[in-house]
C-alpha cells in the first residue's frame, strides 16, 4: 500500500549505494541480518516495552540515582546477549529520573510510533519522543553500534521531523509545531546526544529526498564503491565490479 512512498532507511541506503538498494528494495532479495543489527532489535524491542513496567507510585517514592537504578533494575528479565545494554540503559533512565523527579517530563510521549505522511508520501517509525522542561518536544533515536557519525544522525532525525509535519493520525499530545528537538542515546557506549534542530538540517535533508527521487525516476541504480561496501550484504553480487572500478575495498 505504502510501497512508494519513502522510508528513511531506504533512502539511506541508496544514498550510500543504489545498485544495493535495487537489490534490497527491488528486487528484494533475501539476506542475514548481521549480529549487530540482531541486537539493535532486541534492544529497541527491551527500551519500548521498559516504561510498561514502571509503575508511577513506587518510582515518585524513590529519590537517589541508587534506590532508583535498584528498582528500575528489578523489573528487567536479562538478556545476555544485550546485558551490557540494558545495565545502561536502566542507570541512564534513573539518572533521567533523577535529574527531573517529574513523571510527566520522565515519562516518554510516544515510543515505536508508526507515521504515516500522504502529503510528502513518507513513512516511519519513530524511536522515542520526551517532553522538554519548555514544554517542547524532542525526537530521540536509539542507536547501537560502535560509531559515531553525526552528521548521519542529524539527517535521520530531521526526517523523522519533516515526516511529522502534516502526518495523520497523530496522538493529541503531540503537536509536530512542538518538535524543537533531536537526540540521540547509546546503550553500547553510554553517550547521549542533543542539540536543538537546526534549519540547515532539514535543508540538508530536504536536498538528499529530491536526490533520491530523482535517482529513482531515472532508474539509476549503478553501484557506489566504498567503505560501505565492506558490510553490503550483496557483495558478492558486484564484487568484481567493484574491483574493476579500481577503489580498494577491505575484506570484511
Amino acid at each position: 500500500m505504502y510501497e512508494d512512498y519513502i522510508h528513511k532507511s531506504g533512502m539511506l541506503v541508496y544514498l550510500a549505494c543504489p545498485r544495493r538498494y535495487y537489490y534490497e528494495f527491488i528486487e528484494k532479495r533475501q539476506y542475514e541480518r548481521s549480529i549487530s543489527a540482531q541486537l539493535g532489535a532486541r534492544f529497541h524491542d527491551f527500551a519500548e516495552k521498559f516504561f510498561d513496567f514502571v509503575e508511577r507510585s513506587k518510582l515518585e517514592r524513590l529519590v537517589t540515582f541508587k534506590e532508583t537504578r535498584e528498582y528500575f533494575n528489578s523489573l528487567v528479565e536479562e538478556d545476555k546477549s544485550i546485558s551490557g545494554m540494558q545495565y545502561n540503559f536502566v542507570s541512564f533512565e534513573a539518572k533521567r529520573w533523577v535529574q527531573l523527579r517529574n513523571w510527566w517530563l520522565w515519562f516518554p510521549v510516544a515510543r515505536e510510533l508508526r507515521v504515516i505522511n500522504d502529503e510528502m508520501k513518507m513513512i516511519g517509525k519513530i524511536d522515542r519522543i520526551d517532553r522538554t522542561n519548555d514544554e517542547m518536544l524532542v525526537i530521540v533515536e536509539y542507536k547501537t553500534g560502535k560509531r559515531r557519525q553525526l552528521s548521519k544522525i542529524r539527517k535521520e532525525l530531521a526526517f523523522y521531523w519533516l515526516l511529522l509535519q502534516g502526518a495523520r493520525g497523530l496522538p493529541p499530545e503531540i503537536n509536530p509545531k512542538r518538535v524543537k528537538y533531536i537526540a540521540m542515546y547509546n546503550p553500547s557506549l553510554n553517550s547521549v546526544w542533543y542539540e536543538e534542530l537546526k534549519k540547515r538540517t532539514v535543508t540538508a535533508l530536504k536536498k538528499s529526498i529530491k536526490k533520491f527521487r530523482e535517482g529513482l525516476n531515472r532508474e539509476d541504480f549503478e553501484t557506489n564503491p566504498g567503505e560501505q561496501c565492506m558490510w553490503c550484504p550483496f557483495w558478492e553480487l558486484c564484487e568484481e565490479e567493484v574491483r574493476k572500478s579500481g577503489v580498494e575495498v577491505k575484506k570484511r
